[in-house]
């Protein structure tokens, strides 16, 4: 397959596959997985290979700026908030229970 016959097949599934996620009641990031994952049983698919840095310059600035747009403040204030204190909880509980041992120990 050339280059070309490999985007156009890739991008009928993608968008198949966001058509058809709604329609099954799934997640769309689930059935693009699912529909890769049996993408890559087809020989003439399994050769495709894409270069590191055409991932991070073609793709990855796209994915990002879309989630810019598509992202809530208010969830992803929430999820800051819950990465920087739960492990900030944890280390001081355990910090505690290793006091509680030791103690415990002498």
């Amino acid at each position: 397959m050339n280059g070309l016959q490999t985007t156009v097949v890739l991008g009928a599934v993608v968008f198949a596959g966001s058509v058809l996620a709604p329609r099954l009641r799934m997640a769309t990031p689930l059935l693009l997985l699912l529909l890769g994952l049996g993408l890559g049983f087809i020989p003439q698919l399994r050769a495709v290979e894409l270069p590191p840095e055409t991932v991070l310059l073609l793709f990855l600035p796209v994915m990002l700026f879309w989630e810019s747009l598509t992202v809530s403040l208010l969830d992803s204030a929430g999820s800051f908030r819950r990465g920087i204190s739960d492990p900030i909880a944890l280390g001081w509980e355990d910090g505690a229970s290793t006091v509680k041992l030791a103690a415990r120990n002498q």
